[in-house]
């Protein structure tokens, strides 16, 4: 968001007249959302593991292709609506708010994210751009996200599983050697 601001102020100052409206984006082949709060006074993009619990005032989904290429006002986001390829439910005066605000802001998500490097922002560019398509690469880098943060979770969940399989396995067990001996003792 820091990136953003700084190279696009222009956007959250569009944004600015509104009443702290928070956008729901939600990129179909992810299994999280994007939380946006733009109207803060520091502006703020959360990931959603749960995109179904919010109520923001607009929710926006569609591939994560379509949703970068809008950003980036490569596509017509009112064509994409009507074939239903973009979703959008909520507020339509924030949705066009936000629409107006990234229109004509010069948005490139891959140059703006490797601005983060410098002087290396450049050479990062050309191995970037070597290595795929920018919505090929950001569902990458964001499956990799969602792997690393989801890493620890899933250990702990399969060491739970072992646990109980070996519960279940005593149980049997024990079950099993209860009706032997009460089949005995009569």
């Amino acid at each position: 968001m820091s990136v953003m601001m700084r190279r696009h102020p222009s956007v959250f100052e569009r944004l600015s007249g509104l009443s702290r409206p928070t956008f729901l984006i939600e990129p179909r082949e992810l299994p999280f959302g994007f939380l946006l709060r733009p109207g803060e006074a520091r502006p703020r993009l959360e990931i959603v593991a749960d995109p179904s619990v919010i109520q923001p005032t607009a929710r926006i989904c569609g591939s994560l292709k379509i949703l970068i290429e809008l950003l980036e006002g490569r596509i017509d986001g009112d064509a994409l609506f009507f074939s239903r390829e973009l979703t959008v439910e909520g507020s339509t005066e924030a949705v066009v708010a936000l629409r107006n605000a990234v229109d004509g802001a010069g948005v490139d998500v891959v140059a703006d994210l490797l601005s983060i490097l410098g002087p290396l922002s450049k050479p990062a560019r050309k191995i970037v751009h070597a290595a795929g398509s920018a919505g090929g690469r950001i569902v990458h880098f964001l499956h990799a996200v969602r792997n690393v943060a989801v890493a620890s979770a899933t250990r702990r969940l399969d060491s739970h599983d072992a646990k109980l399989s070996d519960m279940e396995r005593r149980i049997a067990t024990l079950e099993s050697h209860g009706a032997l001996r009460r089949r005995t003792s009569r």
